[in-house]
């Protein structure tokens, strides 16, 4: 029995539960609730149920407990589950990343949280349905998750992170998370792994009933999986190098201006702003647009899309920006070409 109940519609009663899908990919492209723009209290009142909701469980997540609540979504998935998708409040957001949370909620009482940190088409994306829920239709939760992303995020890179198959995490060792995905068809970034883990595919089918080791677990949890729904080979996939990408700020930051942070930002702002022929005072892109050369061979309107992506990152809401970002390809070549 719960008092965590938010408003609800008709109840679903499923009368079978559902599995995984047969093709994943497939499945996403399915059609999904629209992408509802909540407000005013019934915004804060989603953001207090999520924080109650994991509170309860000692548990705390940042973009939750940092929602923002000019930034709450919800869609309805089917089958009584609906997704309540929280952005960042604007000092907490990252710099080229934009990262989401999420509850999930089945005939209106919470069944988990979800996150999702986005660049560039590429969605890092995880759910945690608590304990006691985790014996109902989980792959349906995950496929929804997943589609609404994809549908209204434009997520085309699906990753998923080691530790939310098992490194260092013997949550995920325990319910042989690799295995999950891999069935829906994620693969290893790492060549190694994906070796390792046809072979593991191909000894399992042969022995009915046997099962991988947590040694084996362990072993196939060393890397990252993705999944790519633009047809990417997965041997040509490549993550944002978001941490080199720092480390180059951090890098002009000490070398330029002696380490004086707020100096050299104020100077990235002004320098950048001239370059793309309007202000960009106070955006966290500045540092990063700097970095890039030949500002000046842009044409103007591609200088104009730029300025542009700049100021939306400091918007009320990030999807804007998320969506924006899809199209700046020549900006992301770039990124890859500094590191």
């Amino acid at each position: 029995m719960t008092h965590a109940l938010l408003p609800v519609g008709r109840v679903y009663y499923a009368p079978v539960l559902r599995e995984r899908p047969a093709d994943f990919a497939a499945a996403l492209r399915a059609p999904i609730g629209e992408l509802e723009l909540l407000s005013g209290r019934r915004a804060r009142a989603y953001i207090d149920a999520a924080r109650a909701a994991l509170s309860q469980r000692e548990r705390e997540f940042h973009v939750i407990v940092h929602a923002n609540p000019a930034e709450v979504y919800r869609v309805a998935c089917g089958r009584g589950l609906q997704i309540v998708v929280f952005g960042l409040a604007r000092p907490e957001r990252l710099t080229l990343e934009a990262d989401y949370g999420a509850l999930l909620v089945r005939n209106g009482v919470p069944i988990g949280y979800g996150y999702a940190a986005i660049a560039f088409g590429r969605g890092d994306i995880a759910i945690n349905i608590f304990p006691e829920y985790r014996a109902g239709e989980s792959p349906y939760v995950f496929t929804q998750f997943s589609a609404l992303f994809a549908r209204h995020f434009g997520v085309r890179q699906i990753v998923m992170r080691r530790y939310q198959l098992g490194w260092q995490n013997p949550e995920g060792i325990e319910a042989g998370s690799f295995w999950f995905y891999y069935k829906l068809g994620f693969r290893s970034v790492d060549a190694r792994m994906r070796r390792l883990a046809d072979g593991e595919a191909q000894r399992l089918a042969r022995r009915r009933g046997a099962r991988s080791s947590e040694a084996m677990l362990k072993r196939l949890a060393k890397s990252d999986m993705v999944l790519c729904l633009d047809g990417t080979p997965v041997e040509a996939f490549r993550d944002v190098p978001l941490r080199d990408i720092g480390l180059k700020v951090t890098r002009l930051i000490e070398r330029g201006y002696g380490g004086e942070r707020r100096r050299a930002v104020a100077d990235c702002e002004r320098r950048v702003g001239r370059l793309l022929g309007g202000s960009v005072a106070a955006c966290r892109l500045a540092p990063v647009v700097a970095l890039m050369p030949h500002l000046t061979r842009w044409s103007r309107a591609e200088r104009a899309a730029l300025l542009r992506l700049v100021r939306l990152k400091e918007g009320a809401t990030e999807r804007p920006f998320v969506l924006a970002l899809l199209g700046q390809e020549r900006l992301r070549r770039l990124l890859f070409q500094l590191v």
